[in-house]
């Protein structure tokens, strides 16, 4: 079995040194083979240097999670890319199982991994199990740390986060699924794996952030993704945040009509 040049692109923020990737490859087997491509968002007062030879940093004064996504992009050197924030840990057979799932899968652009909480559960519910992702429903809900590419294809396709999506963006949300449902519509050729790569300890980013700004960023989301059915998916989602406790029932027709008020703005 070969192993690809596989290269870890890591967004991050404000760092003063590299400790913080002893914490995310702890448990990696033989991780000094994996290249390491550090984006530190900082001030031009305080500039992270790598004394590492597998890792590499490009400071930056610009914020948000996509523009930190798409330089790295810019600047990765390797085979096989993954998509890393700065407080995941990665499990111990992540080369193996990247190097089988492309090695399996000669021909797979984008491979799609799982995730796992601190407990040893699966972080979300996965469904029904395919290994070729056609359907929306499978990368509505992809999460960054999921997600592996062939940086050829990237390059060759021009593909790119939209900077108006994601962590200190206008729509703080929802980069990945934009970014892989771009993919897709450059017919890529994206497979899902069972294998779990990852460890995400805590709640996601993005449990702060309040209803309407979660409601307005998931209904442009939906309608780029699926603009025929937008209706029904946030229809869908806002009986999801009742569940969830973040909406009342009362409030489900009010986000609605929010959420088509959204959509009508955005089209003018």
């Amino acid at each position: 079995m070969s192993t690809p040049n596989i290269e870890i692109l890591v967004s991050t923020m404000h760092r003063a040194d590299l400790d913080f990737l002893d914490q995310m490859f702890k448990n990696v087997k033989h991780s000094e083979e994996l290249s390491v491509l550090v984006i530190n968002q900082t001030s031009e007062d305080r500039q992270l240097i790598s004394d590492r030879k597998n890792v590499r940093v490009i400071n930056s004064t610009e914020i948000g999670l996509s523009k930190s996504r798409n330089l790295a992009l810019q600047h990765a050197k390797g085979d096989i890319c993954l998509l890393a924030d700065d407080d995941i840990i990665y499990k111990e057979d992540l080369i193996e199982h990247i190097s089988i799932a492309y090695n399996d899968a000669p021909n797979a652009d984008f491979i799609i991994f799982r995730i796992e909480d601190e407990m040893g559960n699966l972080f979300k519910s996965y469904g029904k199990l395919t290994y070729k992702v056609n359907g929306i429903q499978q990368f509505l809900d992809v999460r960054s740390i999921e997600i592996s590419f062939r940086r050829s294809f990237a390059i060759e396709k021009g593909l790119s986060f939209d900077e108006h999506f994601g962590l200190n963006a206008m729509y703080p949300m929802g980069e990945e699924v934009l970014f892989v449902h771009s993919a897709r519509e450059k017919e890529a050729n994206i497979r899902f794996s069972t294998n779990v790569i990852v460890t995400h300890p805590g709640k996601s980013q993005t449990t702060g952030l309040m209803p309407k700004d979660k409601v307005a960023t998931k209904v442009l989301i939906f309608f780029k993704v699926v603009p025929r059915f937008y209706k029904l998916y946030l229809a869908k989602y806002l009986l999801y945040l009742s569940r969830q406790g973040e909406i009342s029932s009362s409030e489900i027709s009010h986000y609605y009509r929010y959420g088509k008020k959204v959509i009508a703005e955005f089209k003018h």
